[in-house]
């Protein structure tokens, strides 16, 4: 197993000016795909074949992230290649309007909003009319405001 201060030292001596919240991120990334690839040295970040597999199911998004990780230690061509194609995917996804996988799963239908905006306004007529709100009364008021400007 590759330890922590192993890859930290090596994202330090490739990346000196990165900071200290990416080498956190970046050492994560590496550190879970060397457990999950059981990948014994740092020199195994250079198992280009192997770790592309392992990585081909992800979605481009989450993708993009590991391979730059991976780029920073090895400055391998072929995770840069396929970091670029996913970035160029996903800005092409973004700018198309189109949703991912979780954006979908968490999109309300149109009835679902209609239903949560009857409730708000039932408890907001009801609460507008009381003379001290407790702070849960005044967000319910509050939501339904917010609700009602983006609907």
């Amino acid at each position: 197993m590759i330890s922590n201060v192993n890859i930290i030292n090596l994202i330090k001596e490739k990346r000196p000016n990165l900071n200290e919240k990416s080498i956190k991120t970046y050492t994560s990334i590496l550190n879970s795909i060397s457990k999950q690839l059981k990948l014994k040295d740092v020199k195994d970040f250079n198992k280009t074949k192997e770790i592309l597999e392992h990585l081909k199911d992800m979605p481009g998004a989450i993708r993009k992230t590991r391979l730059s990780a991976l780029l920073v230690i090895t400055g391998n061509d072929d995770y840069k290649k396929q970091m670029l194609e996913d970035i160029n995917n996903y800005n092409k996804d973004k700018k198309n309007g189109n949703k991912n996988e979780k954006e979908t799963n968490a999109w309300m239908t149109k009835e679902e909003i209609q239903k949560i905006f009857n409730s708000l306004k039932k408890r907001a007529s009801v609460n507008y009319k009381k003379g001290d709100l407790k702070m849960n009364e005044l967000q319910e008021i509050q939501d339904f405001v917010m609700l009602a400007l983006f609907t």
